[in-house]
């Protein structure tokens, strides 16, 4: 069972984001180390990206800021290290896979274990292409987490929730993140669905407006 999945053992977590080097990575580490401080245990940390497909203008804006003032890879692990360094919670990447790819899975993820990293969410990796991938992350004691839209097919949802570890990342609306005024009349029905592949049963929401279901720990 990895950390990410003994976090959920003890209850249901809520799980913030938060782009690194926004508004600069000394404002990013306080940020985080008070997320922690007011209960998170697992928190999401975007890398800046140039090309964020599927984020909307607020994380898009988030981004440029970070990457204007020189913010990269190794920032961000080591902004990883040094908080996990002195508080306990588990660090989950927001990465796009090309950032992986050109960085060299191999680097990536022994970097990514060695600064405290515990689970990636790829937003723009398939599960048809990421074998690659999900073996290295496996080498290093990572967790892939995958994500399910809501016109995923049955099908389609029992082959992410078979690959998956960590938790699901259920996307409840079709289209870029960002602050809505209302959620989907079918979300209830749509997590339900995932949770039917799954064997536990806990949920969260967060600030952007995506569920999220958790995994089975044998994933």
């Amino acid at each position: 069972m990895s950390r990410i999945n003994e976090r959920f053992a003890v209850g249901k977590q809520l799980i913030p984001y938060v782009m690194a080097g926004f508004k600069d990575l000394a404002a990013s580490k306080s940020i985080i180390e008070a997320l922690v401080d007011s209960g998170c245990r697992i928190i999401e940390i975007g890398i800046p990206y140039s090309d964020p497909l599927a984020d909307g203008p607020t994380i898009q804006r988030a981004s440029e800021m970070a990457l204007s003032q020189g913010v990269d890879t190794d920032d961000v692990f080591k902004l990883i290290s040094e908080v996990r360094a002195e508080r306990d919670f588990s660090p989950v990447l927001m990465v796009y896979y090309n950032l992986v790819y050109r960085y060299g899975l191999e680097r990536f993820a022994d970097e990514a274990a060695k600064a405290g990293v515990e689970g990636l969410i790829i937003p723009d990796l398939s599960v048809e292409e990421s074998s690659r991938w999900t073996a290295v992350a496996k080498q290093y004691g990572l967790d892939t987490i995958f994500l399910i839209a809501p016109t995923s097919s049955e099908e389609r949802i029992s082959k992410i929730t078979g690959i998956s570890s960590g938790f699901i990342y259920c996307v409840s609306l079709t289209g870029v993140t960002g602050a809505r005024a209302a959620l989907p009349s079918d979300i209830t029905d749509f997590l339900a669905r995932v949770r039917q592949k799954t064997d536990r049963k806990s949920t969260r929401l967060n600030s952007s407006h995506t569920d999220i279901s958790r995994m089975p720990s044998s994933a």
